[in-house]
């Protein structure tokens, strides 16, 4: 998995209030997305009925999109709500499938999803970052 690191706003942005949520990273501090993939992927390795995990990343304004970090292991099958507007695979291969058929997504593919339920398969051990419609 490589490494991605997303920038928080500088002190300046309005943006950057403190956070009030106990432990909480504060929105200054650089978000390493590959250490929270990791972490989510074991939590998912853990639960063995479900095989899958989430975590919520938190926004870097109240007008950013809801992002959130989806680990599913190899078989496992998710539903999509219809707000998820993008998907970006961070680590592995999913089939994604809905009104428009099935495709194949490879780590780093990323892709716009039309406005329907859509289903996710990995096809081994995955991560993906979703993004909601705002």
């Amino acid at each position: 998995m490589t490494t991605t690191t997303v920038s928080r706003p500088p002190e300046t942005h309005p943006a950057a209030a403190p956070r009030t949520t106990a432990g909480a990273p504060s929105p200054v501090d650089p978000l390493d997305v590959s250490r929270l993939a990791r972490a989510v992927l074991a939590t998912a390795a853990g639960d063995n009925r479900r095989r899958q995990a989430a975590r919520r990343l938190p926004r870097t304004s109240a007008d950013a999109p809801a992002q959130t970090l989806i680990a599913l292991m190899h078989a496992a099958e998710r539903e999509l709500p219809d707000d998820t507007a993008a998907l970006h695979v961070l680590a592995g291969r999913v089939i994604v499938s809905g009104g428009d058929g099935r495709t194949l997504l490879t780590a780093g593919a990323q892709r716009r999803l039309p406005r329907a339920v859509h289903h996710l398969e990995a096809c081994g051990d995955a991560v993906l970052l979703l993004t909601a419609r705002t």
